[in-house]
């Protein structure tokens, strides 16, 4: 339990102090979209945790059984998996506003 609240404070805390940040080297009218991005990428890389790496790794995992070909994958899913979730707050700023 005590591992969760620290997670959650620890959270709240980079959120304040992003917000703060955002507030204090923006423009007031790039706020909005800081804001939006950032309320955006918050959940992508949970998102792409729980809907496309895991499916990969109970659909794939068990066909990967070579020795270093496992690791390899194992080290490779990640990253390919979680980053381009990233990539979705860079959208064009006219498509957003």
């Amino acid at each position: 339990m005590g591992l969760i609240i620290a997670a959650g404070l620890t959270s709240l805390m980079a959120l304040v102090v992003l917000g703060k940040l955002i507030s204090l080297l923006s423009t007031p009218s790039d706020r909005r979209v800081l804001l939006l991005a950032l309320a955006v990428a918050l959940p992508l890389q949970p998102l792409a945790f729980y809907l496309v790496r895991l499916p990969l790794l109970h659909t794939l995992l068990p066909d990967v059984s070579a020795g270093w070909l496992r690791p390899a994958f194992l080290l490779a899913l990640a990253p390919l998996t979680e980053e381009p979730a990233k990539w979705l707050v860079l959208l064009d700023r006219k498509s957003v506003v």
